[in-house]
């Protein structure tokens, strides 16, 4: 589990690099024969390996962050470069800001963690 502040420390560095990911992996996609990523030159965002891979994992840091570091949190979301990324980021933070604290696992010290 990594602390929320720590996941998106992470995720902000790794912004430039996610988006140079997703035009990549849109070319390789149609490649693919299964797990396509892409259809019709969309981010299908509950399906393919990509998705799986990388984007949920990273979407799901941001919902704790934005509980605790919202405006931070935020910034690093709107320099997602994907229309579906981004609107992945923004619901996820919204579920974390509007969830019951309770209901999200909490570290030694009491803050949430993913």
């Amino acid at each position: 589990m990594i602390e929320p502040a720590a996941g998106l420390g992470i995720i902000e560095t790794a912004v430039n690099r996610l988006n140079e990911l997703t035009t990549a992996a849109e070319a390789i996609d149609g490649f693919l024969q299964q797990e396509k990523s892409f259809k019709d030159g969309e981010l299908m965002l509950r399906a393919g390996l990509v998705s799986n891979t990388i984007y949920q994992p990273v979407a799901g840091v941001l919902g704790p962050s934005a509980r605790l570091q919202f405006d931070r949190t935020r910034a690093v979301v709107d320099r997602i470069e994907s229309p579906g990324l981004r609107l992945l980021g923004y619901l996820r933070m919204a579920a974390g800001v509007l969830s019951p604290q309770s209901n999200m696992p909490l570290a030694r010290g009491g803050s949430p963690v993913y």
